[in-house]
Formats: C-alpha cells, structure tokens, sequence
C-alpha cells in the first residue's frame, strides 16, 4: 500500500492554481507545472503544503481554494508613525500614495499635524487561489533522530530543541539525487530566497552553524543534483556575497539604503558581532569540498570552507522572510532582492 505524506517527504507534483476571485498580478510562486518540495518545510504556497499532507503517489486534488501567499488583512498592519519621519522619507506625500517604509511598501491613509496613519497590508491581502495537482512521486527524506548515518550525514536541530531524540536527520532511504548544502552569506535572509529562485532547489532554512568561534547566519538549501550541481550552487553563493560585500565597500553614510538591500554590518572589520555575518561554504563530503575549493579560487573576497556541523534552525519567524514580505520567490526570478528588516 502507497505511504501518506508526511512533513519532510520529498514530494513531485503537477500543479495548477488559477486566481480565484479575480487577478493575482503577482504571484509569489510559481503557478502551474511540475515542481518538487520539501512537504511542511517552506517554498512554494502554506496551502499546498497543507492539502499535501496524507496524500499518496497518483491521488488528485481539484480546485481547492487556498492564500495567495498574501495573507489575510490585518488591523495591527495599520499603525501610526511620527510625521517627521515620513517628511524625511518624501516632502509632498498625500494620502494614498504609496512610500517605502524600512523597506517596505506602504500606503498613506491619513495624517495630522504630528503624526501620519499608514496601512502596510499587501494590496493583494486576501486574494487566493484555486489550486488543483496531481501527485507524481514521494521520498522519504528528513526524518526525527534516525541514527543512520550517510557520507552526507545532516544534524538538525529545531528552534527551542536540545536533546538528541530531537535531532532531524537526512533518511538513509533518501534517493542519492537529493542533497542538502550549507551556505554562510551574511543576512541569511537574502541568501534564502536567491536560493529560493534557482531551478533544481526544493527547499531551504535559515538558521546558525559553527564558524571559527561563534554560529553564524546559515541557509540550508535542499536540491535535486539532477537538476542544478553542488558547484552552481557554490557560484549563486559567492554571487549574492560579493555583491553584499560590493556594496559593504562601497557605501558612504549617505546610501544606508544599500547596506539595508543586504542586510549588512561590519562583514570583514573589528565589529564584535562581525563572525555572525562571515562567509562561509560548508562541505558535507569529499565532493562537495572538491567542488568548493575549485570555485574559491575565483573568490574576491575571504570566503571560509569549513566541514558542515550540527545545524540550528532559526525560528519560525525567520524562515522564507522576504516571501512573507511580498518579495517573489519564482524560479529564474531577476527582480532585485531587498534584504530589508
């Protein structure tokens, strides 16, 4: 008898979600085709991941309405702000202009003398989808404290979890295409979804790994070698570091803005939390240190390779950050990442 569907399956499906209710001029995802994921780990919409859970190989689901990746409207996203910040931001506002607030789009609603309502719900809240897929294939692959080891052997440690029997490893059973990588960028969260956007990726998380002394900002990407190499991987990880690190050199105090686009301090100075930060390309085998060491001879800058130790994941609130922010996660995407906090 087919296995259900459990969270940390790998699993392939044909998906097509239709805009429900209207047009969706921007979708966070991908929205029709064939795709693979990581089942309760992120990438691709909550609601997939949800009406995939119990599922089996060849079972159908059929125009189920489900978010568009926008959220609900939310009250506590109308709030108040000083009108002198928003006068530093752009002299002549008014009232349903649009601004960038942290980074973020805002709309202005109203204002007075001291101070200026703004409105930071997605103009798509509550807009979804009617989501139909067919399921094509299932994989066990991450499971709770397994204790098989691979070459590959991953150690997870969820967020708030300390004992062993919490631990989450890679399944032994686990097919050799998929792998795990483990990347130290700087903000975690720009480096999440440029690994988000590249063909062949399943799934990431963000969270903390060992560096010469402290933990530091990791992403851990789940792929389908099949589909994009360890080494491609290693290139989209010194892309996106020495841009953050072009644009660290680069800045004067009167463009903050584009430290803010990576989320940036001290990198490669004296700051006591610069460690935290550091590059860093973890190797979980001999092939992927191979492959590591033959792209760092390209590097411009200080990029560390280290064996991959425990990983901690981060917590919930930071996973997949800039998607819950309205930034698009779709495969190939080239719109300009804003790491922003």
């Amino acid at each position: 008898m087919k296995r259900r569907i459990r969270n940390g399956d790998i699993v392939t499906i044909d998906l097509d979600l239709k805009p429900e209710n209207g047009f969706v001029p921007e979708p966070l995802f991908d929205s029709s085709g064939r795709i693979s994921l990581v089942v309760g780990w992120g990438n691709y919409l909550p609601g997939v991941h949800e009406l995939l859970l119990g599922c089996r190989v060849g079972d159908n689901v059929q125009d189920v309405s489900i978010d568009a990746g926008y959220g609900e409207r939310s009250d506590d996203l109308i709030f108040a702000v000083p009108r002198d910040q928003i006068n530093k931001l752009m002299k002549n506002w008014k009232p349903g202009q649009q601004l960038v607030l942290g980074g973020a789009p805002v709309e202005v609603l109203s204002y007075d003398k001291e101070r200026v309502v703004i409105d930071a719900n997605s103009s798509l809240a509550g807009s979804s989808y009617l989501c139909s897929f067919t399921v094509v294939a299932v994989d066990k692959a991450f499971e709770k404290n397994s204790f098989q080891e691979r070459d590959d052997d991953v150690v997870i440690i969820p967020v708030g979890r300390k004992t062993s029997t919490d631990e989450i490893t890679l399944s032994k059973s686990c097919p050799d295409r998929y792998q795990v990588a483990t990347f130290a960028l700087g903000c975690f969260w720009g480096a999440e979804l440029a690994f988000m956007r590249t063909p062949g990726v399943l799934s990431t998380r963000v969270g903390y790994s060992t560096g010469w002394q402290k933990k530091r900002e990791t992403v851990m990407v789940v792929f389908d070698a099949e589909v994009v190499s360890f080494e491609n991987l290693v290139k989209i990880a010194l892309s996106r570091s020495w841009e953050a690190q072009d644009a660290f050199t680069n800045a004067t105090l009167s463009q903050n803005a584009e430290k803010d686009d990576f989320g940036l301090v001290d990198l490669f100075g004296q700051d006591e939390n610069s460690e935290v930060y550091a590059n860093a390309i973890y190797y979980r085998n001999e092939g992927q240190r191979v492959a590591a060491r033959k792209v760092l001879e390209t590097a411009r800058y200080k990029v560390d390779l280290l064996p991959a130790r425990t990983f901690h994941d981060a917590a919930e609130s930071d996973q997949q950050y800039l998607y819950k922010g309205g930034q698009s996660t779709r495969k190939n995407e080239r719109i300009k990442i804003r790491c922003y906090g």
